[in-house]
């Protein structure tokens, strides 16, 4: 049982020391889905590399440009409006969580982004999902799945003024 145990321990510890090591975990991270360098640097960190051999692999990842943030920036924007309908504060969030600097976000170009339409269609597929459901209900449904998306305040006033008008019967 002892010998399993330290087999274990050697297995776990491979040499930190060793760039391409460290070049080759970062390229598979990088292969199973884009990541940001704060993401990497993380990653490589908890895997036990040193500060200095993690700048190394960064500052090459980033020459060979398999790494560049404003690009991912650009990519998870793209994403997070059309696949996962967030709102401006949602991606904010996004782009934060996935380690995206607070400095390339504001540059980003986030506030030009209208998300009135895209906060209207989000809510009128909820609202489909509940056709028999009382206004008021249905109202602060939308609401609170709106919020969660990230959309902002006025933003939701204005669909929730503009669902409640399409569901009066024309006559």
């Amino acid at each position: 049982m002892k010998k399993y145990s330290r087999m274990n321990k050697l297995r776990k510890s491979p040499s930190k020391d060793s760039l391409s090591d460290a070049k080759r975990y970062a390229l598979k991270l990088i292969t199973i889905r884009p990541r940001s360098e704060q993401e990497l640097r993380d990653r490589l960190q908890r895997r036990g590399y040193t500060a200095t051999l993690i700048e190394r692999v960064i500052e090459t990842l980033r020459e060979l440009d398999l790494i560049n943030d404003r690009a991912l920036a650009e990519q998870l924007i793209n994403y997070g409006l059309h696949n996962k309908g967030l709102g401006i504060l949602g991606l904010r969030a996004f782009l934060l969580k996935r380690g995206i600097d607070r400095e390339l976000i504001d540059s980003a170009g986030l506030n030009n982004i209208d998300e009135y339409p895209m906060a209207l269609e989000t809510a009128k597929r909820i609202k489909n999902k509940y056709p028999d459901t009382p206004v008021d209900k249905l109202k602060r449904k939308l609401q609170g799945y709106l919020q969660r998306r990230g959309y902002s305040y006025d933003t939701i006033k204005q669909v929730l003024k503009n669902i409640r008008y399409e569901n009066k019967d024309p006559d």
